[in-house]
């Protein structure tokens, strides 16, 4: 009935721990997701700043470049040493063709011959109106108007990125002007070539003849180079491309050339809550030392209900004999059955049941107030050969009953421990009841008793010649309430407590009680702290 009754509580119980492990489970995938989503969400927005910082800093090194450009009055009349770093070759464009005016570095035969192939109306259409009328600047030396002149330019700089209708144009002669007005237009950067490969800055220019446009072609691998050199510390894995059609919103995109930034990746993207995993990790630890607690708990609840319930059948075994003797003798007694002769007999069987049942309810009334109130008890010198020879015969009449006989052996006379001389008189006695129960059928029907002293301890021994304690049975032998009803009744009288109330009581005075292994018999050793 017992182990059919373990199957509901190992039912509910594994159901409790799938039901609060998976929950558990499940909070701690949606947390990590959480957290993957807030590590996305703090890189992004590092590469976003980071993306933004870059396009600033290369924006304000380009800026640079092409301010110096549109500050000249004009690119064919420019000393060719002057030139701007990056720039390959210099051009003019009219309606009557183009003009090359100086072209330096490595290929310039091939952009010179791209440079041939342009035509005054492709470029036209993409080169914007001049905002404001300007004068060149040779030709006034009034400082106040140069200064003026040089505003125009810068403002027509800064502002080069507009890109003004035909009809907000400014035209290059107004009405009742005899001559045309020079002007320089603003810097535009564009991409030339039937691939768009190749990089180049024009502005509308009229100066002292037609109008024209002249143009810049660009090192466009040294830009790249150039720029991505500058922000390799906020973006090491940046890549810059030409941008030759509107870029959408998400696009990071240069405003003084029509370059698209790549930001790549981060060399370090920040971290997100840091303390996340180990507060993961003690968590489950938490749960996991919580479940094994309860799982833990459960075992010893079911131990102790199974050790319960055998001990009170083993109890109501042992109690219905001496009860069953006690009604039948005292009814034979009380009725003049039994004979004069045989009232001895039966008195004396009366009164050894008596100390049997007596013996039985002290140890249980010990182990009780023990397993109540296990408070430290009251140790003092104790004298074990004087506590020996006090207890020799009460411990031998009580062989002599089971036909066994007590041998008290010397080696130790003048040994003291620290202990409660009662609490060793039960250990004692106990050792000595078991010896005498279960050693009943030795061929030396001897149980010796000797105090020997050992590198700590004091060691009192109790040892018979019996058939032992098989391995198997060993192992419990020093649990509480070991014992069924159905080993009570195949084995010798008891209720297994006897031994687990003798250790806890060694244990309470700083010692111990062991099992030494012989070769027959059975063999205790109660060890003491020597005063």
């Amino acid at each position: 009935m017992i182990g059919h009754s373990r199957y509901p509580s190992w039912a509910i119980l594994s159901a409790c721990l799938v039901v609060a492990l998976g929950g558990i489970g499940w909070l701690s995938m949606t947390a990590q997701r959480l957290h993957r989503v807030e590590q996305r969400a703090r890189g992004d927005t590092a590469l976003q700043e980071n993306a933004r910082l870059a396009l600033w800093r290369m924006d304000l090194a380009v800026t640079a470049m092409l301010e110096r450009n549109a500050a000249r009055p004009s690119w064919d009349s420019a000393n060719p040493g002057s030139r701007e770093p990056f720039e390959l070759v210099h051009f003019e464009i009219t309606p009557k063709g183009p003009t090359i005016s100086s072209s330096i570095g490595p290929g310039k035969g091939q952009l010179e011959k791209l440079v041939n192939q342009l035509s005054w109306e492709s470029l036209e259409r993409i080169s914007p109106q001049p905002a404001l009328p300007a004068v060149a600047l040779a030709q006034t030396s009034n400082p106040i108007a140069i200064q003026q002149q040089r505003n125009a330019i810068e403002f027509n700089a800064r502002n080069r990125y507009v890109q003004q209708l035909p009809s907000q144009a400014v035209p290059p002669s107004l009405p009742g002007d005899a001559q045309p007005r020079p002007f320089l237009g603003p810097i535009t950067a564009v991409w030339l070539g039937e691939r768009l490969d190749t990089l180049a800055l024009i502005r509308r220019v009229q100066v002292d003849g037609p109008e024209s446009i002249e143009g810049c072609i660009l090192d466009w691998p040294g830009i790249r180079k150039w720029l991505l050199e500058e922000i390799k510390d906020l973006l090491p894995a940046a890549q810059l491309e030409p941008r030759v059609t509107v870029g959408r919103i998400d696009d990071y995109l240069l405003a003084a050339l029509p370059l698209r930034l790549i930001p790549g990746r981060l060399a370090n993207p920040p971290e997100a809550s840091p303390q996340f995993l180990p507060a993961l990790v003690a968590a489950w630890i938490g749960i996991l030392v919580a479940v094994s607690a309860a799982v833990a708990l459960f075992f010893g609840t079911l131990s102790l209900s199974e050790r319960r319930a055998a001990f009170v059948s083993a109890v109501t075994h042992e109690l219905r004999t001496p009860l069953t003797t006690f009604r039948m003798y005292t009814e034979m007694l009380a009725q003049g059955m039994i004979s004069k002769d045989q009232h001895a007999e039966y008195l004396e069987t009366l009164h050894r049941e008596a100390n049997r049942l007596g013996h039985l309810v002290e140890n249980v009334l010990a182990y009780a107030r023990l397993q109540r109130a296990p408070k430290a008890r009251k140790l003092e010198r104790v004298d074990l050969a004087a506590l020996l020879a006090r207890e020799e015969r009460r411990l031998s009449e009580h062989a002599a009953k089971a036909g066994m006989r007590m041998v008290i052996e010397g080696g130790a006379e003048a040994a003291a421990a620290v202990g409660d001389s009662m609490a060793i008189e039960q250990v004692l006695f106990n050792l000595v009841d078991n010896a005498c129960k279960y050693a009943r059928p030795a061929a030396d029907p001897q149980i010796h008793v000797s105090v020997h002293r050992g590198r700590k301890h004091l060691e009192l021994r109790v040892r018979d010649r019996g058939p032992g304690i098989p391995q198997d049975r060993a192992r419990h032998l020093f649990q509480p309430f070991n014992k069924s009803s159905q080993e009570a009744a195949s084995s010798a009288p008891g209720v297994g407590l006897g031994l687990a109330l003798s250790r806890r009581l060694a244990r309470a005075m700083g010692g111990d009680l062991r099992l030494e292994p012989t070769k027959d018999g059975a063999c205790f050793v109660l060890a003491l702290e020597p005063a």
